[in-house]
């Protein structure tokens, strides 16, 4: 909704006057809006676990991660959204520079993009029985 209200704002701005700040605007929130309607088509977000590690769906991407690979998952905060946050074990060598970056900027090696509709604390309770039964 929010992004709607900046979009027509910024079509305002371009029939008024044409200007740069009016066609930035209107770009930015239209391609916000965009992707706030894709993450509503089934499947475009998912989380599924399986025997093997747990597979995150962000906007149709995917990627796989092994129970092995993890050495804790925890709740933590991202931008005021509670989420489940996890470090990966210390012999765990990809992504090297996107964990260092991330436990900077975050307290930990990796996320999940959402709570995929649970509480942060049932779907901890969850990941924690799955590796652990796994």
């Amino acid at each position: 909704l929010v992004s709607i209200v900046f979009v027509i704002g910024g079509l305002f701005i371009i029939l008024k006057e044409d200007s740069l700040k009016g066609w930035l605007i209107t770009s930015f929130f239209g391609l916000c809006f965009l992707v706030f309607v894709i993450q509503l088509i089934p499947g475009s977000s998912q989380l599924k676990l399986t025997d093997q590690g747990f597979i995150m769906t962000n906007l149709f991407r995917s990627t796989f991660t092994k129970w092995s690979d993890i050495k804790s998952f925890k709740t933590g905060y991202i931008s005021q959204n509670k989420t489940i946050m996890f470090d990966y074990i210390d012999s765990h060598n990809q992504h090297s520079i996107g964990k260092k970056i991330a436990k900077q900027l975050s307290g930990s090696q990796g996320a999940l993009p959402n709570t995929y509709g649970m509480k942060a604390s049932e779907l901890l309770q969850i990941m924690n029985e799955w590796k652990k039964n796994n």
